[in-house]
């Protein structure tokens, strides 16, 4: 169980039983995050420090990339885990993609149809493609709002120089995503994220519709957001705040948002897409959910794992030789089977994701 106290700034405590208790602190900025955990006698047990992972300016999806790029995540972790029994788990970009991708399909997408979702956040951009609620094909891509903004929109309002420096960096960095999916095909897209839904929300405003207390779904056309870009990039962070009903931290980052958002949707000839309030909290709970469900019942067999989907997916990708990683795992399994009544393991624990020891023993 883990109880939180509100202390300052942003402390949580993580107890595991009533002697053993940690404190973490995280101060979650828009340009860095430092941590640090402390135990009962107020003895430091670890600190890092990261790029930006304010919630309120980039979301929680970039928070997970702010801790797996410090310099000394691995032992932040491994202290955090130690000390509190509270096992730390960070998310790589492909993973966003997927769970991000799932609560799309899942919240947002048509049954029988294929989904394509982007996500812009902070420090990188994810695509998935999904159908009925597994993965076809997943990409991260280090695009990000806050990274933009700070590398090239310096000035208030934006340098055209500096703008067109932007375009040119989003243009470059998609051209291998628009290469890998050009044989892909899709029947719905939609956009996550508080950039895209921002957007989405100032687009709708612009065409009379009323201000909403939560999110709706709003249809972004690749030539409205071409125009809403220009317009938006002559103006400063405040005259945007005001003139989109954006928050200041959202103000900051909209024009490099808005730009990575129209180079997706030029490479991969998006003309439309819809907005979705679904995304990685959302994702992680339905995995969850089907964890806890797939536990339940007999082991499924690997073809129709998701999560294993979802590993092949990325795989093919980069040109995997299959049927040799296919032996491997056939070969993994043998040795689980004939060890696992000494260890006292189920097949639940053979099930990719649920087991690092068969993962080790594969590679």
């Amino acid at each position: 169980m883990v109880h939180s106290e509100r202390r300052s700034p942003n402390f949580l405590t993580a107890r595991t039983s009533a002697s053993r208790r940690a404190v973490v602190g995280v101060d979650g900025g828009g340009t860095k995050t430092e941590a640090v955990i402390l135990d009962a006698r107020d003895q430091v047990l670890g600190q890092g420090i990261a790029g930006p992972s304010n919630p309120l300016r980039i979301g929680i999806a970039n928070a997970a990339a702010a801790v797996r790029e410090a310099n000394n995540s691995a032992n932040f972790i491994k202290a955090v885990e130690e000390k509190t029994g509270i096992k730390v788990e960070i998310l790589s970009g492909i993973e966003e993609a997927r769970l991000i991708g799932l609560a799309a399909s899942h919240g947002c997408g048509v049954k029988g149809a294929s989904t394509l979702n982007i996500d812009i956040g902070g420090g990188s951009t994810e695509i998935s493609i999904f159908r009925d609620g597994l993965p076809t094909t997943l990409l991260s891509i280090k695009l990000g709002a806050v990274g933009l903004t700070e590398r090239f929109l310096t000035s208030d309002p934006p340098r055209p120089k500096a703008l067109e420096a932007l375009r040119t960096e989003v243009h470059a960095a998609l051209e291998r995503p628009a290469r890998e999916l050009r044989d892909y095909r899709w029947d719905n897209v939609t956009g996550t994220s508080g950039t895209i839904l921002a957007i989405g929300n100032a687009l709708r405003l612009q065409s009379g519709g009323e201000q909403t207390l939560q999110p709706i779904e709003t249809k972004i056309k690749l030539r409205d957001l071409t125009a809403f870009n220009l317009w938006l990039a002559t103006k400063t962070v405040h005259e945007r705040k005001f003139a989109a009903r954006l928050t200041l931290p959202r103000a900051e980052i909209i024009v490099a948002g808005g730009l990575v958002l129209e180079g997706v949707m030029r490479a991969l000839e998006i003309k439309s897409l819809s907005t979705c309030e679904w995304g990685l909290r959302e994702g992680v709970i339905i995995d969850r959910l089907r964890d806890w469900e797939a536990q339940s019942r007999p082991p499924m067999p690997d073809i129709a794992d998701q999560k294993l989907r979802g590993v092949h997916a990325v795989g093919r990708r980069f040109g995997y030789e299959e049927a040799h990683s296919h032996q491997v795992a056939r070969l993994a399994e043998t040795i689980f089977d004939a060890l696992s009544s000494s260890a006292n393991l189920t097949r639940h624990h053979a099930r990719p994701g649920d087991n690092r020891e068969r993962a080790g023993a594969s590679r």
